[in-house]
């Protein structure tokens, strides 16, 4: 059976004295575990993108730093950290994608910037917007430090969505972010919550996007079927 092609959006690592554009072995091993064979890529132009998604069968959208905040015309907070050039890559891929009518799958930073491309907003910081404590989405915070795979809260799926099918009603998820989805964009739906209100997964017509990190959980059966739908719809 063919291996679909998954192009993973790219991070910056090491600035100085060159920079390289990676990502987390975890994704790799997700997508291949699911049938896909995982493909990246580099600075790009909307040429480039557009010849990518059409040789190429889906889109992961990575985790990674924040969006920047002028491209959902706010200003800066001083607890935003972001990289312009990759939110360059990031619209050129989703751009290219969407017009090809692949399908797309964003994972924590993916599921906010895919939100923001749409046309909604951001919670620059959860802890000081929402008076939630720091430790609640950010494992990073917890002291000691935990496996990536912990539990950090359960979400909640809406009935007849795509998550709900995968996951069913509820699930636990493990949490590395301090931002998230404040305005949802048109054209996008809420299918995935927390028990404090916070977004944790997204739906539209070829996308669909979560908060949490399944690539890090795919011990567990029902966060590698979230990779194995994802491949199946790229097929």
């Amino acid at each position: 059976m063919k291996r679909p092609l998954i192009v993973l959006s790219p991070n910056i690592l090491d600035k100085v004295p060159s920079d390289k554009l990676c990502n987390n072995t975890s994704y790799y091993r997700a997508v291949t575990a699911a049938g896909g064979l995982p493909v990246t890529c580099g600075d790009l132009d909307e040429e480039t993108a557009a010849a990518l998604a059409e040789r190429c069968d889906g889109l992961l959208m990575t985790g990674g730093v924040d969006v920047d905040p002028h491209r959902y015309t706010e200003e800066i907070s001083e607890l935003s950290s972001y990289e312009t050039r990759i939110d360059d890559i990031n619209w050129f891929l989703l751009e290219a994608f969407r017009k090809a009518g692949k399908p797309i799958f964003g994972i924590c930073r993916g599921l906010q910037v895919i939100n923001v491309f749409y046309g909604g907003t951001l919670i620059q910081d959860i802890p000081t917007m929402c008076g939630l404590p720091e430790t609640k989405h950010n494992m990073h915070r917890w002291d000691p430090p935990v496996p990536s795979s912990t539990h950090a809260h359960s979400a909640s799926f809406t009935g007849g969505s795509l998550l709900y099918e995968i996951l069913g009603k509820e699930s636990g998820v493990n949490s590395f972010h301090h931002q998230a989805v404040k305005d949802v964009a048109p054209g996008l739906k809420v299918t995935g919550i927390a028990d404090d209100g916070i977004v944790e997964g997204l739906e539209g017509e070829n996308v669909f996007a979560v908060q949490w990190h399944p690539e890090r959980m795919i011990a567990e059966e029902k966060q590698l079927d979230l990779f194995r739908k994802f491949v199946e719809l790229c097929r």
